[in-house]
């Protein structure tokens, strides 16, 4: 999925809502980016949502 058909999936619902990661309402999500050395916010090749305190923050490569 990409951040355009997130986004364009999440139109459909109340944007006032909570969002949370998984199957608890309290795991609030963080969202990270990465993969190359050097990547921004604007030019990064993969995004990720995680579970905000749970994880590092940072996408490795398989």
């Amino acid at each position: 999925m990409t951040v355009r058909e997130l986004i364009k999936e999440l139109l459909d619902y109340n944007q006032d809502a909570t969002v949370f990661v998984g199957d608890n309402l309290y795991n609030t999500p963080e969202i990270c980016y990465g993969s190359s050395e050097g990547c921004t916010k604007k030019n990064c090749e993969d995004v990720g949502i995680l579970i905000k305190g749970k994880s590092d923050c940072e996408i490795k490569q398989p």
